[in-house]
């Protein structure tokens, strides 16, 4: 795979690049190495872009170009045209506050802050949300909070988002703005508890409800054949699809939205330690002192393949668990000394039965979890970063649309029968 991703970008193929980095953290280092982050900046709005570069903003060639560009991201933002393009620019915007070196940056854009909260878009409330969030919670940075509130009045704009937005992401980063602005003593960890609260809410409970109704309509109808009609009982059908779903939103949670957390908490961790290092470098080398340098923050490689390593493991886990469902089961006659194994474990013969030697649709370990588990994960692949959460968000944002539009027209047409009245008089 390494030799595969040199030769597309020596053929300078960025988007096979861009959407194979999904997949595998190499690419990042691939990039770097043949410098085609401008290739990528250039392809913007396209979210599949977006999202390459919210996901390597904390590496160095990654951060610097999307910097420098800064602003005409937030105005690819402003007017997006699908709900996709909105979501992977509003994370590639609120990933500009991980690095710590551009934090003090980004207090020069108050006004674009201003406008962005004061958008009627969702999406655009929630970036600068959590940008402000993570540029906040840096004690050093008190002095230029109390500085942007002086100049823009940003808290009250913030307090009307958590007053009238129906945005979750919204509501709670805007409480984490104001608390960290008003003085508590809340630093990253509490932005941190707050990103993971939010993904929780908003990605792994939709996640579990998609793969568990799909897991449990098929297998409420493979469960039930002619064969075993009469035989087993409608709840103990139900009963083992019950089974069978949640085994399989587990499979998908673990290779889907915990794969993503901890790769993001690893990128997260490295940025820190490297803005340690180069401290301690910087150190070392204004008081002339000998330091042995850590190579391991010197390029991508390392942090890469570690980050690589994360993925592989939640693949492997979830194969291994895919495999373990599909391995059939054959009848166990237990010794008598065990006693009555039915009696003692009533759980072996509802959702094993195979096991025991009962009647069943399917011999496998956790049956009809193969089929929903392969076809639900083929149709959230290619969704850049979008979930469920997200379409919902848009829809209330498409009604409030409609209904301000209702309004507006109803409005238009009595000041025009006024008018005309006015007129007849």
């Amino acid at each position: 795979m390494s030799r595969f991703y040199e030769q597309l970008a020596v053929n300078k193929d960025i988007e096979w690049l861009m959407y194979l980095a999904q997949y595998d953290e190499r690419v990042y280092d691939v990039v770097d190495k043949h410098q085609l982050t401008p290739l990528a900046i250039a392809a913007l709005p396209s979210p599949q872009a977006a999202m390459f570069l919210a996901k390597g903003m904390v590496y160095e060639p990654i951060h610097t170009e999307v910097m420098q560009n800064f602003i005409r991201i937030c105005m690819h933002l402003s007017r997006f045209s699908t709900v996709e393009e909105a979501v992977a620019l509003g994370e590639l915007v609120s990933s500009c506050g991980l690095p710590e070196q551009y934090r003090a940056q980004l207090f020069n854009f108050s006004e674009t802050y201003r406008h962005m909260i004061l958008s009627n878009s969702y999406f655009v409330q929630r970036s600068v949300l959590k940008l402000l969030a993570y540029v906040f919670c840096d004690d050093v940075l008190s002095d230029a909070v109390a500085q942007l509130q002086y100049k823009s009045d940003i808290l009250n704009h913030v307090n009307r988002v958590f007053t009238t937005s129906p945005d979750f992401i919204s509501w709670r980063y805007s409480v984490r703005v104001m608390s960290i602005a008003g003085g508590y003593n809340e630093d990253r960890s509490d932005v941190e508890y707050t990103d993971a609260l939010v993904r929780v809410v908003t990605r792994v409970l939709p996640e579990f409800l998609t793969y568990f109704s799909i897991t449990f309509c098929y297998a409420m109808v493979r469960f039930y054949p002619k064969r075993v009609r009469g035989i087993t009982p409608r709840w103990l059908a139900r009963h083992r699809a019950l089974f069978s779903a949640t085994y399989c939103s587990i499979m998908g949670i673990l290779v889907n939205t915990v794969a993503d957390y901890r790769a993001h908490q690893h990128r997260v961790q490295y940025e820190l330690r490297r803005a340690q290092e180069l401290r301690r470098r910087r150190g070392a080398e204004r008081r002339g002192l000998d330091y042995d340098a850590n190579p391991y923050f010197d390029n991508l490689e390392g942090v890469t393949r570690r980050v690589f390593g994360i993925q592989c493991q939640s693949y492997l886990v979830a194969g291994t668990m895919l495999g373990v469902s599909l391995l059939p089961l054959t009848k166990v006659t237990f010794p008598k000394w065990m006693g009555d194994v039915t009696w003692r474990h009533p759980f072996l013969p509802r959702l094993f039965p195979s096991l025991m030697g009962l009647h069943a649709a399917s011999r496998c370990v956790v049956p009809f979890v193969f089929a929903p588990f392969t076809m639900t994960t083929l149709l959230c692949s290619n969704q850049n970063g979008v979930t469920l959460y997200d379409y919902y968000v848009n829809m209330r944002f498409v009604l409030w649309h409609r209904k301000t539009e209702v309004a507006f027209d109803t409005s238009a047409e009595v000041s025009v029968d006024l008018t005309e009245k006015r007129q007849r008089d």
